[in-house]
């Protein structure tokens, strides 16, 4: 069974600003109900879930999200070596990369290892300035063996949609021109799905961010363990 609506999916991995990306989009209004705005529910989780769920039993989605993020593991978890375009052939894609690996890396060390402060206070249910204090006075130590491994897992992530998209039409939406840039980077996926005459309104926010002052310093012993095995100069 074929599916007739267009849905877009944002194909990113962990850290690049994938949340960041479909909240502006989100904000447009153009899209509906497209389940990508809160990770602490795991909402997009069970939406991919359901999405696959509903694939592979040839059921009839009712009103479907247009826009959806997906990691490559997701969607390797739920589809396999499977050709998601098979079905959807209309399907538009949006690769978004974040090139500074050492910066993802640190981002995932703090997530993984120093819940709870998350980088997003908003998101992730920080009440108050007081507990924010408090989470950044929390002390972590620098465990070197499992930033270097968050480091290598990330550099191989960066390129894990390549084989995926090697046959498809795409844009690629760089992290860093997404955060610099948030209004073009939105213009350049809605005029990619045909969307650039529609009336919206653009609420653009910057990403709410609990700086942890250890992140300067984490960074900066991770860029030195790993000079000379940058993917980018």
């Amino acid at each position: 069974m074929k599916y007739e609506f267009t849905p877009c999916w944002i194909l990113s991995s962990p850290r690049t600003g994938s949340t960041y990306l479909c909240d502006l989009l989100n904000s447009t209004g153009l899209f509906g109900n497209n389940g990508t705005s809160d990770p602490v529910t795991g909402e997009v989780d069970r939406w991919t879930e359901y999405y696959c769920a509903k694939f592979f039993k040839n059921s009839y989605i009712v009103n479907p999200p247009k826009i959806n993020k997906i990691h490559y593991c997701q969607y390797e978890n739920f589809f396999g070596n499977y050709d998601v375009s098979n079905i959807l052939p209309k399907m538009k894609y949006v690769l978004l990369r974040r090139k500074d690996i050492c910066a993802v890396a640190v981002s995932k060390y703090f997530v993984t290892e120093g819940a709870p402060f998350m980088d997003n206070k908003e998101r992730w249910n920080i009440h108050n300035e007081e507990e924010v204090k408090i989470m950044q006075n929390m002390k972590l130590k620098f465990n070197k063996q499992k930033m270097i491994m968050n480091y290598n897992k990330s550099k191989k992530e960066y390129f894990e949609w390549d084989n995926f998209l090697k046959d498809k039409q795409f844009i690629e939406i760089e992290y860093e021109k997404l955060v610099e840039d948030p209004i073009g980077s939105t213009k350049k996926v809605l005029n990619y799905m045909g969307l650039e005459g529609s009336p919206y309104i653009l609420d653009v926010k910057n990403p709410i961010k609990l700086d942890h002052p250890q992140k300067k310093q984490f960074l900066s012993i991770l860029e030195r363990l790993t000079r000379g095995y940058k993917l980018f100069k």
